[in-house]
């Protein structure tokens, strides 16, 4: 009898052991497994990423070197920046509990967005992220999956699920001209309102570079310094904000006689065309309309094509007079 109760008790045991391991490997499989891989050992792999929702998309690839969407748009390096860290860093808080598991669940694939990170043709990664911004948390889950779970980017306070939108505005890059003075063949700097101050600047990789006034006479004792200052200012030239016509501060510029033309001509032959235009107000006192003007911000045309709002402070330095370049 007592034979028969040794032989009941280690087979109890025995089975409590193996019940324990099933647990134990299934818990571990939970965090160890596709379901929990988010973040990546390395992005250097990756050359295109695209974000979804219910009502868009936008893929950025990597194309020569440059991050890029919708044939040659470069997307904003701060926005690439967050968005590699999350790539990189994106950590795991906790799984989501069993009560708000389905809830969650759906709000991620209704209400989040879809990021596909890809190298070439090759799927890395497919999940899905949503913000609940009542209770400040952030959920991710993978697309075959459904354990969700709650997130954290390390040393990153705010809700980084708002930078993945597949919004072109949002992600256009904001700098419009980016010119070494290697790379300028000429430019040109036209005033309509003061024609004796407006000029063209030559650069010759043979020759010392010429400066001309609108009448075609070459200006005598130029300032080499002067002219070497101005050419790096055309390196990361950048606007506040693109505008379209629905925009509250979008003006129509048609008939408007701008302050400067500012053409600029690379080496290949292209030219790019700026002009700029004061920002005008409008005040009623007594009935009267009184214009004013921004001092802070002015508007600019790109191309004749494009408006962007920018502030003088990026834009002054490209509208020399011609006396800038003159030796004192």
């Amino acid at each position: 009898m007592k034979g028969r109760n040794k032989y009941y008790t280690l087979a109890l045991a025995l089975l409590i052991v193996i019940a324990a391991w099933f647990y134990f490997s299934n818990q571990k499989e939970t965090f160890h497994n596709d379901e929990a891989s988010f973040a990546m050992r390395d992005t250097s792999e990756i050359s295109s990423f695209q974000i979804l929702n219910n009502k868009s998309s936008l893929t950025i690839s990597k194309q020569n070197n440059l991050w890029q969407f919708d044939r040659g748009y470069i997307a904003n390096p701060a926005l690439l920046g967050i968005c590699f860290k999350v790539f990189l860093q994106v950590e795991i808080k906790s799984p989501v509990s069993k009560n708000e598991k389905s809830q969650i669940i759906e709000n991620l694939r209704k209400y989040g967005t879809e990021i596909i990170i890809s190298s070439d043709k090759k799927v890395l990664r497919d999940f899905y992220l949503w913000a609940d911004t009542s209770s400040k948390s952030i959920f991710m889950i993978q697309k075959i999956s459904e354990i969700p779970f709650l997130v954290c980017l390390p040393s990153y306070n705010g809700n980084f699920s708002a930078v993945f939108r597949p919004d072109k505005d949002f992600w256009r890059d904001r700098t419009i001209l980016r010119y070494l003075p290697g790379q300028i063949s000429k430019i040109k700097v036209e005033q309509p309102d003061n024609i004796a101050q407006s000029f063209e600047l030559i650069i010759s990789s043979n020759q010392k570079p010429e400066i001309k006034n609108l009448k075609n006479i070459k200006i005598q004792n130029i300032n080499s310094d002067a002219v070497e200052a101005y050419l790096y200012c055309f390196k990361n030239v950048k606007i506040f904000k693109f505008l379209k016509k629905n925009d509250l501060q979008y003006q129509d510029l048609n008939n408007a006689q701008p302050d400067f033309i500012v053409s600029v001509t690379e080496i290949n032959g292209k030219t790019h065309t700026l002009k700029t235009f004061k920002r005008k107000f409008q005040n009623i006192q007594v009935n009267k309309p009184v214009q004013n003007f921004d001092m802070n911000y002015c508007f600019v045309t790109l191309d004749n094509k494009e408006t962007a709002l920018a502030r003088y402070i990026d834009i002054d330095p490209l509208t020399r007079d011609i006396e800038f370049f003159t030796k004192k």
